[in-house]
């Protein structure tokens, strides 16, 4: 797949992090062999409570929902993720544990993943 900057996910993810932190065209290259653009279908998990997490994914397109589930085991949602944002399962992707929540996508989704051992 050819990962330039006319193709629109790649041109807003790097977009985004130059509003961060400043790349050469070397340091982008590097990075954008290292992504994968992936559709998301409705409903679809990205993350599942007992996973663990290994990902970041950054959002193209659409809406990733965060929930967990109370002591009465109600889903409670957490938070969502929106348009060009980052998301992940923090806790379980950064000390490498069980997820206790859910990443669900409420549409069809566009995202871009990137997973831990390749930032490595």
């Amino acid at each position: 797949m050819n990962k330039s900057l006319f193709d629109n996910p790649y041109r807003i993810f790097k977009q985004v992090l130059i509003n961060y932190a400043q790349l050469t065209e070397d340091e982008w290259e590097l990075i954008s062999e290292k992504l994968t653009h992936r559709i998301v279908k409705r409903n679809e998990h990205l993350v599942s409570i007992g996973d663990i997490c290994d990902k970041v994914w950054f959002i193209a397109k659409w809406l990733i929902r965060f929930y967990q589930y109370d002591i009465y085991q109600n889903e409670r949602t957490t938070c969502f993720g929106i348009n060009n944002q980052f998301c992940t399962s923090f806790s379980s992707y950064l000390k490498n544990t069980l997820s206790h929540e859910v990443l669900i996508a409420l549409e069809t989704s566009e995202i871009i993943e990137i997973t831990i051992a390749d930032f490595q």
